[in-house]
C-alpha cells in the first residue's frame, strides 16, 4: 500500500483524494501546518509527499529543503502543491517529481501517481515533471476507485424520437409555467407599487401647488406695492 502525505490548509482535500484513490491501495496522512510534516515523515515514512507551498508555521519550500538535507526523500516522490494565485518560482527545484497546480485535476493526479511503478528508485530521468497537464507516453492505467467503478457501470442513455417529443413537451410546459408566474408577479407588483407611487405623486402635487401659490402671491404683492408707489 502506497503512503501519501498531504499538507494543505484545505481539509477538504483529504476527502477528495480518498474519493478518487482506491482505499485498498493508498493510505493517506494529512496535516495543515509545515511544522508537523517531519514528525509524520519520521513515523510513517511516506512514499509520496504532496506539500503546499503556503503552510502555517513552516512553508512548503522550507519543508522540502529540510527533508532533502536530512536525506528523507531518497526513496520518495515529492510534489509541490501551488494555489492558483501563488507566484513562487519552483523552476530551480529539479529533484522534485513535479508541481501540482490548484484547482487540482484529481483524476490526472491519480493517473500520474499510479504510473510511479517503482517508488524505491525515485523519479527516473526520462519522467517529465507533473504540472497538472498530460505527460508524454502511455501511463499505466490506474485501477478505478469503487465510486468510479460504479459510475462506469451506469448505463448510457440512448435518445430516441420519443425522447425529443418529451423534451419539447417539457419545454412548452416550462415556458407556460414561467409566463403564468410572471403574470402573477406583475399583478402583485402593480398592487404593491401603486400606493407608493400615488403617495409620492400626492406629495409631489402638493409641493408644486405650494410653489405655484407662493409665486402667485409674491407677484400679486409686488404688483400691489408697485401700484401704491405709483399713486404717491
Amino acid at each position: 500500500m502506497k503512503k501519501i502525505l498531504i499538507a494543505d490548509k484545505d481539509e477538504g482535500l483529504r476527502d477528495a483524494f480518498r474519493v478518487v484513490f482506491p482505499v485498498d491501495e493508498y493510505d493517506f496522512f494529512y496535516t495543515s501546518d509545515g511544522a508537523s510534516i517531519e514528525r509524520i515523515a519520521l513515523e510513517y515514512k511516506p512514499d509520496i509527499y504532496i506539500i503546499n507551498v503556503e503552510l502555517d508555521k513552516k512553508d512548503g519550500v522550507e519543508v522540502y529543503e529540510d527533508l532533502q538535507e536530512r536525506e528523507m526523500l531518497k526513496d520518495s516522490h515529492f510534489f509541490f502543491l501551488k494555489d492558483i494565485n501563488n507566484k513562487t518560482d519552483l523552476s530551480g527545484y529539479t529533484n522534485i517529481t513535479g508541481v501540482i497546480d490548484k484547482p487540482i485535476n484529481f483524476f490526472k493526479v491519480h493517473e500520474m501517481i499510479a504510473g510511479l511503478e517503482d517508488l524505491a528508485k525515485g523519479p527516473q530521468p526520462e519522467e517529465a515533471p507533473f504540472t497538472g497537464k498530460a505527460v508524454s507516453g502511455e501511463p499505466q492505467k490506474p485501477q478505478e476507485s469503487m465510486i468510479m467503478q460504479e459510475i462506469l457501470k451506469e448505463p448510457k442513455i440512448a435518445f430516441t424520437f420519443e425522447d425529443d417529443q418529451e423534451t419539447a413537451y417539457f419545454e412548452e410546459q416550462l415556458k407556460k409555467a414561467i409566463k403564468q408566474s410572471l403574470e402573477t408577479l406583475k399583478d402583485s407588483l402593480i398592487e404593491k407599487v401603486t400606493p407608493i407611487i400615488s403617495n409620492y405623486m400626492k406629495n409631489y402635487s402638493k409641493q408644486i401647488l405650494s410653489d405655484v401659490a407662493e409665486k402667485v402671491v409674491r407677484e400679486e404683492m409686488e404688483t400691489l406695492l408697485a401700484s401704491i408707489r405709483k399713486s404717491k
